[in-house]
């Protein structure tokens, strides 16, 4: 089978379990840019439900710009970044992009703002963080240190399973 048509079945798959498929296309591209680089499509799910819950919106990190909740779009991140100037910085996305070196590169690849540039660049991130320090570590490191950062490892773990159950048995 082809990485499109699995990425296809993977999309309808999410699809069936409330990811949004309408225009921007979230069940597609989490499946399409998983299965291009051989990462699980559960622990990209495991995410984005900590996350956002799959939803394109800014974070509520403290210190940031005060965009909490809010959409985002172009105009809006182009905000966000004069706003934040060289301090800190709300996560952006889907997956919370929230380093300027993460967000960057989703805007080297088309912008920040796009969920196709989000989930590509975090997906990425993620299977960097895995490969080198293994599944939940991985997740982890996703989100940070100190014991908020454990507690978010242990979620992320049973969602991935759960997810994975989902995904293989519909």
């Amino acid at each position: 089978m082809g990485k499109f048509t699995q990425a296809m079945r993977a999309a309808r798959t999410l699809r069936r379990h409330g990811v949004s498929a309408h225009i921007t296309g979230n069940s597609y591209w989490i499946a399409h840019h998983c299965i291009r680089i051989g990462f699980p499509v559960s622990a990209a799910c495991a995410i984005a439900t900590l996350e956002t819950n799959f939803q394109n919106e800014y974070g509520h990190d403290p210190g940031g710009p005060n965009m909490h909740g809010a959409p985002v779009t172009r105009g809006s991140y182009r905000r966000m970044l004069f706003l934040a100037g060289r301090g800190p910085r709300q996560g952006v996305g889907q997956y919370q992009l929230t380093s300027p070196g993460l967000q960057a590169r989703a805007d080297q690849l088309g912008g920040c703002w796009r969920n196709r540039c989000n989930v590509r660049t975090a997906i990425e991130f993620l299977h960097q963080l895995r490969q080198e320090y293994g599944d939940r570590e991985g997740f982890r490191h996703y989100n940070g240190s100190g014991p908020a950062a454990e507690h978010y490892a242990d979620e992320a773990i049973a969602l991935e399973a759960r997810w994975h159950e989902l995904l293989v048995h519909g």
